[in-house]
């Protein structure tokens, strides 16, 4: 469920620009899409899961960088902690 409203969360974001404006707000709605991803990939099985959720997990990185460069660092460590 958290992750539906996540996803509905990221593309209000994405359709008003409110990186822009609001980047402590999106950095935040990021970061937990994020770390719900981590969770799921954690649990499933499923390649294809995976690989889609993986690739997500990049873009929203790449977002958290561009606004949060520690909060990022903080994620990578805890990325690498979970492999």
């Amino acid at each position: 469920i958290a992750r539906v409203n996540l996803l509905e969360l990221k593309e209000v974001i994405e359709e008003y620009n409110l990186a822009g404006w609001e980047q402590s707000l999106c950095t935040a709605v990021w970061e937990s899409l994020f770390l719900t991803n981590q969770e799921i990939i954690s649990q499933k099985k499923n390649g294809e899961v995976i690989n889609n959720l993986e690739k997500e997990q990049h873009e929203l990185f790449n977002q958290i960088a561009k606004y949060d460069g520690i909060l990022a660092i903080k994620l990578n460590k805890l990325k690498q902690k979970e492999r």
